[in-house]
């Protein structure tokens, strides 16, 4: 069996995985209260993260949204290239994300009809477009203003600085082609950030002495021993899928393969004063 294994190890070395998306950070909104502005789902490293207006009427989380409910404001007039929905969130170990989003405008109170989305990293950042988002939010329903799985740039690829995304008006103009009253409504629902695993940012000069893995293959558990504290490490499956995470820094720790499938895992680690993401295999039988 283990001979098996280390043959099965030998050739998946040079195949390209195609991992699956995973959230990063998601809003659907199922409180229906001011809870709501916190993300729904969340990677822990994006538990804070939050959704907020600028520039609007305090967020009334009560009302219907695509399926459930939704994040809605007024008081969009005067508001073009100053107004806007915002979220945050983190992107550590993490490539290729996209963007999912519902927007709506007022039907009886037609509200903005024309958005952008925009990025910056860091507080301080520069705003800066994603070419081709502009979003027409047409008709008063769901379906025009819907965004789904939206290739973000590259440079929003596993960041430990804070990412900054916002949907922001770029005429004043509503849904009925008039301009935008102080009545006017926006709604906005199902936010999703996805994103598939950075297995690229291996650190090729960690020798078996500075991070240790074993026994490999394994069977009920693997041991992880380091010299240097690892802050971070995540498991994934041979289809690119996180099955175990841990935030919690050590040097020694013994991992539960209890319930895994035989078969080719990676296991992804953020060492302290080490750059960049250290990923080993491991085999499971």
């Amino acid at each position: 069996m283990r001979r098996l294994f280390t043959l099965l190890f030998i050739l998946v070395a040079s195949i390209n995985f195609s991992f699956a998306q995973d959230t990063l950070v998601a809003w659907t909104f199922s409180a229906g209260n001011e809870t709501d502005s916190v993300a729904t789902f969340a990677k822990p490293m994006n538990a804070a993260s939050v959704l907020r207006s600028n520039g609007t009427s305090a967020i009334n989380w009560t009302t219907n949204g695509v399926t459930g409910k939704c994040a809605q404001a007024t008081d969009w007039n005067n508001g073009a290239n100053a107004k806007y929905w915002e979220i945050n969130f983190k992107s550590i170990g993490f490539m290729n994300l996209t963007l999912s989003s519902a927007q709506r405008s007022g039907g009886a109170n037609p509200g903005p009809r024309d958005f952008k989305v925009q990025y910056k990293i860091t507080s301080g950042g520069i705003w800066t477009d994603v070419s081709g988002l502009d979003i027409n939010t047409g008709s008063g329903t769901w379906t025009p203003g819907t965004v789904t799985d939206f290739s973000l740039p590259a440079a929003l690829n596993n960041l430990t600085d804070m990412i900054y995304l916002r949907w922001i008006m770029t005429t004043d103009s509503a849904t009925d082609g008039n301009l935008v009253l102080a009545t006017g409504i926006s709604k906005i629902d199902d936010i999703f950030i996805k994103a598939v695993p950075d297995l690229s940012a291996i650190n090729q000069n960690v020798s078996a002495e500075n991070l240790l893995v074993y026994p490999n293959p394994a069977t009920e558990t693997v041991n992880i021993n380091s010299v240097n504290p690892v802050s971070e490490i995540r498991l994934f499956d041979m289809h690119g899928m996180l099955v175990y995470s841990s935030f919690n820094e050590f040097t020694n720790a013994t991992i539960s393969l209890e319930g895994r499938s035989s078969g080719l895992y990676f296991l992804q680690f953020r060492v302290r004063g080490i750059d960049g993401v250290i990923t080993k295999k491991l085999i499971v039988e």
